[in-house]
């Protein structure tokens, strides 16, 4: 525990949040405060489906948001809570075997990079197939959960389930799906969700920029690039995605500024038959060497290595990132491996992505937690 002073705060807080559901991403907050964990999280998850939404503190909102989208069907632990009709408190080993869970995709796509390695819960009571779940997490090096943190979790879940019926009561559960959108609309990122076809299904406040300045715009509901070879590409890529699972990154040229970095992965909605992309458009400038220090210390890159990554995100390639830092290219492929390796990654899309999400100044890395 790191503040347990905090508790009586928390729980006045908590009841706050029964009458009034905004306050939710306050007292996740306070909850990171109190546990000393890294992230809090309210999920709502079925007991009959893989489906889930994610609202958050701590936690990239494009990864908050690509909870709902993808990542709570491939929820391993919460499958093992349902097999075996776990509740109450509990811990990511309580649930099920940690080098199952190590070996998993969730964990390794979606636990890891935003230092959630160590799980503590509440599994509440179902509610029409929904569960309403608290959720901490914390990095592998802060330590395991413990009996001491278990006991104090314990003691402020009745109130935490209290407040949330109070707020069912008052017709006030759709806060995980309206506040998880919000974020996501407001994060300094172009987020863009299109079907197969290249039809845009949201757009977030940074994409709907650069359609009014030209940097990509609609054709009939399709995104199209300023250039006929360029859309041809985007379209290409998006299909690619949909098709094969496996993203991709290319360069868009803009009529004025910077060119655009768009980088693709796949997304699969729930209630969506046919796969989705989801894309994340950045605007690449030559002369402005992206913030990566969370990327940095999370992955112990060297000083040579975070040099060579600062540059490898501007997407021109691993020969033209080697000559502006006046190295060789076999040492820039060198630099190249080692990043992979301490990454996981193993294309230079993926690592593309992946430095761009963590790039950006999220909760989790400027607050208190």
């Amino acid at each position: 525990m790191r503040n347990a002073d905090g508790i009586p705060n928390l729980v006045g807080a908590i009841y706050d949040a029964a009458l009034d559901a905004s306050r939710w991403p306050s007292v996740l907050e306070q909850f990171a405060h109190v546990f000393g964990s890294t992230s809090a999280h309210l999920s709502e998850d079925n007991v009959t489906s893989t489906g889930g939404k994610l609202m958050s503190y701590g936690f990239d909102p494009v990864f908050a948001g690509l909870y709902a989208q993808y990542y709570a069907s491939r929820n391993i632990l919460w499958k093992n809570i349902l097999q075996r009709s776990l509740d109450g408190v509990l811990t990511d080993r309580i649930i099920m075997p940690r080098d199952e869970l190590v070996r998993s995709e969730f964990y390794h796509d979606y636990l890891q990079p935003q230092g959630g390695e160590e799980v503590l819960c509440f599994i509440g009571a179902p509610h029409q197939d929904v569960c309403m779940n608290l959720v901490l997490m914390r990095e592998h090096r802060s330590g395991v959960w413990g009996t001491k943190e278990m006991k104090a979790l314990a003691a402020v879940t009745p109130h935490f389930s209290r407040s949330l019926e109070i707020n069912r009561q008052i017709g006030d559960l759709r806060i995980v799906s309206e506040l998880a959108d919000e974020a996501l609309y407001h994060i300094n990122c172009g987020v863009i969700f299109v079907d197969a076809h290249a039809s845009v299904l949201f757009a977030n406040r940074v994409a709907e920029s650069l359609f009014e300045n030209r940097g990509l715009r609609l054709g009939q509901n399709r995104l199209l690039a300023p250039l006929a070879s360029e859309t041809k590409a985007l379209h290409r890529l998006i299909a690619g995605t949909a098709l094969s699972g496996i993203g991709d990154s290319l360069v868009i040229s803009r009529p004025s500024g910077a060119p655009l970095l768009v980088s693709a992965t796949l997304m699969k909605a729930r209630s969506a038959p046919a796969s989705g992309v989801i894309l994340f458009v950045r605007a690449i400038d030559a002369c402005t060497t992206p913030n990566l220090s969370s990327f940095v210390r999370h992955f112990r890159l060297t000083r040579a290595e975070a040099s060579f990554a600062a540059e490898l995100i501007k997407a021109d390639g691993v020969s033209a990132a080697a000559e502006r830092l006046g190295i060789s290219r076999a040492t820039a492929r060198t630099h190249l491996i080692h990043i992979f390796q301490k990454t996981g990654t193993g294309r230079q899309a993926e690592l593309v992505r992946l430095m761009l999400t963590w790039a950006e100044p999220a909760a989790r890395r400027t607050g208190h937690a």
